[in-house]
């Protein structure tokens, strides 16, 4: 399995076991090397280099699983807002 080059702030939390805010600090600081202004992804190789050591593709993998919870939190608040939403036009 190939990894991605650049991965979001949150996969390189989930990596490193820190926080996204430490993760964007980090890269503020310059220690993580970055792409992009708005949507800000992280270098694979900087992750790397942080927690030393090569990322294989089941860790890389078991932090995707850990985020699957997050998203489907976010899902289902995204679901009752377009739901209370679609209530209040139809009013």
């Amino acid at each position: 399995m190939s990894l991605p080059q650049y991965v979001s702030t949150s996969m390189g939390a989930a990596l490193t076991g820190r926080s996204r805010k430490a993760i964007t600090k980090l890269i503020g600081i310059g220690v993580l090397q970055s792409q992009g202004k708005t949507w800000q992804r992280v270098s694979l190789s900087s992750i790397e280099q942080l927690i030393g050591h090569q990322i294989a593709a089941e860790e890389f993998l078991a932090a995707d699983r850990r985020l699957d919870a997050a998203r489907a939190t976010q899902a289902r608040a995204n679901a009752r807002k377009r739901q209370f939403y679609t209530a209040e036009k139809g009013n």
